[in-house]
């Protein structure tokens, strides 16, 4: 019998540990899909069972013959999966409302830093809008530039630093419409569009759906999993700095405009 423990997904809630015989079984009996999730610790992340050399000879054997028609599509997951940290134990939590939040706002300011800075050179004018108006403008375009990073990077500075991913249900990198279409939702259901008020009132729905349920509405309805490692010192120490950093801009700044009447 073999001695690594095994851990697997199934309807997006994660499961085990089992041995490796056991995890076989559920294969075999076709309990488990080919695109279920697993891990081990001799493993660095999550990885569909049917990429996996442990478990391709059992999934081969359990695929029913073309006789017998195509197999059930999977699943899809209701929730995310705990993630794992650096060293590939399973101790972080599933739901982390804060930690994503607060990994959005360092997406935010820094958007805020370099998007704000592109735009009052290319539209001068700009600088003149209300702050609040400027604000709602950032995050509109802070949401195609999001699809761009999660399509092509797998993550954003903000989700680097705190340690969270999105994936697609079999693990994979979202596609450029897939993670616009949530970035467009993330806009609307968690921000409220950018407008102060309201993304207060979104911001606490949001928050009260991933604590009750588990998942946000807009990853359970396209099945996107959400994942968090272990956050290092380091990187959490960065994080402070770059919202201390824009804090105090944004005093500077309100108190060079007071300056100039």
């Amino acid at each position: 019998m073999s001695k690594d423990q095994w851990y697997y997904v199934k309807d997006g809630s994660q499961q085990g540990p089992v041995d490796e015989n056991q995890l076989r079984k559920l294969f075999g009996s076709g309990d488990l899909a080919p695109e279920t999730l697993v891990w081990s610790g001799s493993m660095a992340d999550w990885t569909p069972a049917s990429e996996t050399e442990a478990f391709k000879d059992t999934i081969a054997l359990s695929r029913p013959s073309p006789a017998q028609g195509p197999p059930p599509l999977p699943r899809a997951p209701t929730a995310q999966v705990e993630g794992l940290d650096v060293s590939g134990h399973l101790d972080v939590p599933q739901v982390r409302p804060w930690v994503r939040y607060w990994a959005r706002m360092v997406d935010i300011c820094l958007a805020g830093f370099v998007l704000g800075a592109g735009l009052l050179i290319a539209v001068p004018a700009a600088e003149a809008m209300p702050d609040a108006l400027f604000g709602m403008l950032l995050m509109f375009v802070w949401v195609f530039v999001e699809a761009v990073l999660l399509s092509s990077w797998g993550t954003t500075p903000g989700k680097w630093l705190l340690a969270t991913r999105v994936r697609d249900s079999a693990g994979r990198v979202l596609t450029f419409s897939e993670a616009l279409t949530r970035s467009l939702s993330v806009w609307v259901k968690g921000l409220g569009l950018g407008i102060p008020v309201v993304a207060l009132v979104t911001l606490i729905i949001a928050h009260g759906k991933l604590k009750r349920d588990g998942v946000t509405t807009w990853d359970r309805k396209s099945g996107f999993v959400v994942s968090h490692r272990k956050i290092g010192v380091l990187r959490t120490i960065i994080v402070i700095l770059v919202l201390f950093g824009f804090f105090v801009a944004i005093v500077a700044g309100e108190a060079g405009a007071a300056s100039a009447f």
